[in-house]
């Protein structure tokens, strides 16, 4: 088990030579855990409770309800930004299919192609500065992998999953 403080890594791979298949997860590194984050909420919590309450003090109750209303939003984006990092790709490669399931604590999307008819393909920017995008296409059909990874990341996946592909 991990401790909470070190960072996970974005690409895991592993493989069953006995049964061909290759599984790639693609998790996005969160800088915060939830309970980093809880104690980050507290602490600024306190910290604007006893601004607030020394404002109040001093006749200028307009201020508590402000900054109760300023903390209930960074609690939403906190959160909110907690939730995207749980983002979780899972890149299954077996001799027929490839297998693609994506979501936060379990699978909620699943994108399935046909081995033989498969394409890895690297879909430069539009425009110069941003990332460009790792596609896996197959009879209309295409799905972009690992948006939550550095770009560096994505293109070592991208030789480690044509690689793969290619020994059929």
């Amino acid at each position: 088990m991990r401790p909470e403080h070190l960072p996970r890594p974005s690409v895991t791979s592993d493989s069953d030579p006995e049964n061909g298949v290759t599984r790639f997860v693609l998790v996005s590194n969160g800088s915060l855990s939830r309970t980093q984050a809880n104690g980050v909420l507290l602490a600024l919590g306190l910290f604007m409770t006893l601004i607030a309450g020394g404002f109040w003090g001093l006749g200028l109750w307009l201020v508590v309800p402000f900054s109760g209303v300023e903390w209930l939003i960074l609690a939403y984006a906190l959160r909110w930004s907690l939730r995207n990092s749980e983002l979780m790709e899972v890149v299954t490669i077996d001799p027929v299919r490839v297998v693609v399931e994506r979501g936060r604590r379990r699978p909620e999307q699943r994108f399935e192609f046909q081995r033989a008819w498969v394409q890895l393909r690297w879909r430069e920017p539009r425009f110069r500065g941003y990332p460009g995008n790792l596609e896996l296409r197959s009879h209309g059909k295409q799905v972009v992998l690992g948006e939550f990874l550095p770009e560096t990341e994505r293109k070592k996946l991208m030789q480690e999953l044509g690689r793969i592909l290619k020994n059929q």
